[in-house]
């Protein structure tokens, strides 16, 4: 199955790229390069997640990484007591697909 989808193909090219990328830069160590190469992929990963926000159709991944930039963008979204999230228990309320039970 890993054949079928090309995951060997891919990882033999990224050990390829690995190669190219000591051969590049060689003063760089292993954990400098590999900070080098997640930075130089953020504005991606960043785009991914927003498109990850807007048009996932899975309904808590949008809201997951809605909530995500939101974190990222305004601060962490702690309550005032600084353990329980702000979105603690929303996204169950927005998307409850029962009646709750009336109260007695």
């Amino acid at each position: 199955m890993a054949e079928e989808l090309g995951f060997d193909k891919e990882f033999e090219r990224l050990i390829a790229a690995e190669s190219l990328e000591k051969q590049l830069h060689p003063a760089e160590t292993d954990g400098q390069r590999a900070t080098r190469i997640l930075e130089e992929g953020a504005g991606v990963a960043a785009m991914s997640i927003v498109q990850l926000s807007r048009a996932s159709s899975n309904e808590q991944l949008r809201f997951r990484a809605s909530a995500y930039i939101l974190d990222r963008v305004l601060g962490d979204s702690k309550g005032s007591s600084g353990t329980t999230p702000v979105w603690s228990g929303l996204f169950d309320d927005v998307t409850m697909t029962e009646e709750p039970a009336p109260n007695k």
